[in-house]
């Protein structure tokens, strides 16, 4: 089980933009990330982060990667709770989703799962007809 109780968050900033992240292992992740910078290349098929790199490119290739807190974690849950909690108060502008989905309440989900299944079945009914 992989270990989370030396894990960093961190943030990248590249001229006016900021990006925070999470990770077990900073310095290999810092590695990843100076990696795909170099590899970027415009237009090429969006992947995640393609933003992130994008900006960076845009900034002349100059980017800073730095730890904004230690956080010791039981889980990588946890490690994206106190994430968000970050992005939650930094305001990231590259963050391009959040690190965990919003939970919602039983009642939420069944209203959502009623409305889509009324509305898959009204498009198939226009379908058919």
């Amino acid at each position: 089980m992989p270990n989370y109780e030396n894990s960093v968050i961190y943030t990248i900033t590249t001229g006016q933009h900021l990006y925070v992240g999470s990770t077990r292992d900073y310095v290999s992740r810092k590695h990843h990330h100076n990696s795909c910078v170099q590899s970027y290349k415009p237009g090429q098929i969006r992947k995640s982060k393609q933003h992130l790199y994008h900006q960076i490119a845009h900034n002349n290739f100059v980017w800073i990667m730095q730890p904004y807190k230690q956080v010791s974690c039981n889980s990588k849950y946890e490690l994206l709770c106190e994430e968000q909690k970050v992005i939650n108060n930094l305001k990231p502008n590259m963050n391009e989703r959040n690190a965990i989905k919003q939970v919602k309440s039983r009642d939420e989900k069944i209203a959502y799962n009623r409305a889509w299944y009324q509305r898959k079945k009204a498009e198939r009914y226009a379908k058919d007809n």
